[in-house]
């Protein structure tokens, strides 16, 4: 047999069994991708929406009703368009969804299973921003301290500024002017539940009353001793309790003022209060104390003149990653639970029965150094930064204590 005719047949026998691999190999090959003989997983089906309109952006849990979902969590995905929602809870039949953050007025849901051919059928809501920027404040101006009233007018300090009046309309007016006597910026300004007049911290250690309708503030009456309030709050007789620092830091304490302007103090012997609150006959306060911990405390108001001991409400340092951080702001809830303002990256907490969780998680900036209630569950926070104050409107869903 020739060299030619070896060659023939040696190639013909190659074709022969690559033909057969080639039969077996698609019949039987076990790494192949697609198994004919697989079942097809059922469809997913939505039933129910809860809310069934709209939800907050990255804050609100949907609850989807349903069928053929799956308790595997890592096997289901929610699309809110082309973003994925974190899921919660899962059963055959329902999730609890929380919605990704995106502001839409009109946003598809819908889920994927693995193992299902095809995409649930769709639901439409609306997400909504939990935090807005009140943009009545123009870009290059600085605010600080805040304050609301009953008829939903709210009142900023603007830093060279004086205190501006906003009404719920938006329509800006000046309250008070800028200058001597208050200095640049207020940090804290109340109302006084006794005589309805708005009082504020005075340059360094003195309260002030602002009259309004651009009339200059008048000092109401000094601290003693140098101390310098950085917080005050009002008690139902109306009498102020405020806290702060003090220059030699020892001689730190509670400034308690009467209507009549009587003082009174309780001496702290070190610290920084930032925040004062007083609520159901206690009073509330939040700042490094002197043991250089990050704490909430608070005193039993036994009388005008007399405070009960300290009790510890709350440590910051109960919470992951709060070395060095600081609380600058407290408010109360309407159940009784505290909202936070921090430096920490989720920069608000809410604390309930002295543990704390993150409220809003990853939809702040820290860090937020004023926090005082607007109207309904309107929270009003500014939050300071290395570009600029800004203030901002919170969305809560829970109503708060003035």
């Amino acid at each position: 047999m020739n060299m030619k005719t070896k060659n023939y047949f040696l190639i013909a026998a190659i074709i022969v069994l690559s033909s057969l691999y080639l039969a077996n190999g698609c019949n039987e090959d076990p790494s192949s991708l697609y198994d004919p003989k697989a079942s097809t997983g059922a469809t997913p089906l939505i039933s129910t929406f809860s809310p069934s309109d709209s939800g907050l952006a990255g804050v609100t849990d949907f609850t989807i009703s349903g069928s053929n979902f799956t308790t595997d969590i890592s096997k289901i995905t929610v699309f809110f368009d082309a973003h994925t929602g974190k899921i919660l809870q899962a059963t055959s039949t329902q999730l609890i969804v929380r919605a990704p953050l995106l502001v839409k007025d009109t946003v598809n849901v819908k889920i994927s299973v693995q193992g299902a051919m095809s995409f649930s059928n769709a639901k439409k809501v609306k997400l909504k921003s939990a935090v807005v920027l009140f943009d009545s404040i123009k870009t290059f101006e600085e605010p600080w301290g805040v304050a609301s009233d009953a008829q939903g007018n709210i009142y900023v300090s603007i830093t060279a500024s004086g205190v501006k009046k906003f009404s719920p309309t938006g329509v800006r007016s000046n309250f008070t002017p800028n200058g001597a006597p208050l200095g640049s910026k207020l940090d804290v300004m109340k109302f006084s539940p006794l005589d309805g007049k708005m009082y504020a911290v005075w340059g360094l250690n003195a309260i002030a009353i602002l009259p309004g309708n651009n009339a200059t503030g008048q000092l109401f009456v000094p601290m003693p001793n140098q101390n310098r309030p950085k917080s005050f709050d009002f008690d139902g007789d109306g009498n102020i309790w405020a806290a702060g620092t003090n220059t030699t830091d020892t001689n730190n304490a509670i400034v308690r003022v009467t209507p009549t302007k009587n003082v009174l103090t309780f001496p702290l012997g070190g610290g920084i209060i930032r925040s004062v609150k007083v609520l159901n006959g206690y009073l509330y306060l939040a700042g490094t104390m002197k043991d250089s911990m990050e704490k909430v405390v608070r005193y039993n108001i036994v009388n005008k003149d007399t405070l009960g001991a300290q009790e510890v409400v709350f440590n910051l340092s109960s919470v992951a990653n709060s070395n060095g951080k600081l609380i600058y702001s407290m408010v109360f809830t309407a159940q009784g639970d505290m909202l936070l303002g921090t430096n920490l990256t989720n920069p608000i907490l809410k604390v309930t029965n002295g543990t704390a969780s993150i409220f809003y998680p990853d939809v702040f900036s820290p860090s937020f150094q004023v926090l005082t209630w607007g109207t309904g569950t309107q929270l009003l926070g500014v939050r300071v930064n290395s570009v600029g104050n800004k203030l901002y409107k919170i969305d809560t869903q829970i109503m708060g204590q003035p």
